[in-house]
């Protein structure tokens, strides 16, 4: 395994954070239930990520992982396949989990929702 880092949204930050306060999981643990669970998916890029994340002046912040070797070399395949970086698929990873736990771990008090101003 081999320690690496991505640029993620702050915003899917803050609700990992919170949703690894409620599942009591480890970082490692939770991201590597993530990125299982994506690869078993349907291990699709979502447009809109693609558009946002290389927008200048987004809000992204460093997130560290560990990943093994040969689930590593998937994500770049998928990277590939998609025309983006592995850190874009380490982000849909990580945000499809995230938004699949949140109904079932987070109460409804726990969530707070920003709305950007178009």
């Amino acid at each position: 395994m081999a320690y690496t880092s991505f640029r993620i949204p702050r915003k899917l930050q803050e609700l990992e954070i919170k949703l690894l306060e409620v599942t009591k999981l480890t970082k490692a643990t939770f991201h590597r239930e993530a990125i299982s669970w994506f690869l078993k998916g349907d291990r699709k890029i979502d447009a809109e990520l693609l558009r946002r994340y290389k927008q200048p002046g987004n809000d992204n912040v460093k997130e560290m992982t560990n990943i093994k070797e040969d689930i590593k070399r998937q994500l770049q395949e998928i990277a590939k396949q998609n025309k983006c970086s592995v850190g874009i698929v380490f982000t849909q990873a990580l945000l499809d989990y995230c938004c699949a736990q949140a109904p079932f771990v987070l109460t409804e008090d726990m969530i707070v929702i920003e709305t950007e101003s178009k």
